[in-house]
């Protein structure tokens, strides 16, 4: 009997975007990374699943918004353009930092890739986390 690695990545987040911006940006840094059984995680944090199958997706991270600007967010993309997920937090009057969470469960085909992309400051290390698993292959 073989044994196969179940695919499974993760991605702590390094600090990036401004607390000002009104501009959604992918969140591209990061402070480690890791990544098995044929999921890949990229140089700019894109999540590349192996196989045809159902995955459980969780995100977690810190983010900061001005007072006055638009609502912080932190969307969920599939293959760089559809938001399958996305937290809003009420505008608030003096701004500051708050942790946006949210997991999904995705029937995603072979070689899709997921970006997290965010409008505010992004915390890093463990205020910015993400974790991808496949739960079931098709």
């Amino acid at each position: 009997i073989s044994q196969y690695a179940t695919p499974y990545g993760y991605i702590n987040y390094a600090s990036d975007g401004s607390a000002s911006s009104n501009t959604e940006a992918t969140l591209e840094e990061q402070t480690s990374h890791g990544d098995e059984g044929g999921m890949n995680i990229g140089a700019t944090n894109r999540m590349t699943v192996p196989y045809t199958g159902i995955y459980l997706i969780s995100v977690s991270i810190g983010i900061n918004k001005s007072a006055g600007t638009n609502r912080p967010r932190i969307n969920l993309k599939l293959n760089g353009s559809t938001i399958l997920s996305q937290e809003l937090e009420a505008g608030r009057a003096a701004g500051g930092w708050n942790t946006r969470a949210f997991s999904q469960i995705l029937s995603l085909s072979a070689n899709d890739y997921l970006d997290i992309s965010a409008v505010g400051k992004c915390d890093g290390g463990n205020y910015a986390k993400s974790q991808i698993v496949l739960l079931y292959g098709k």
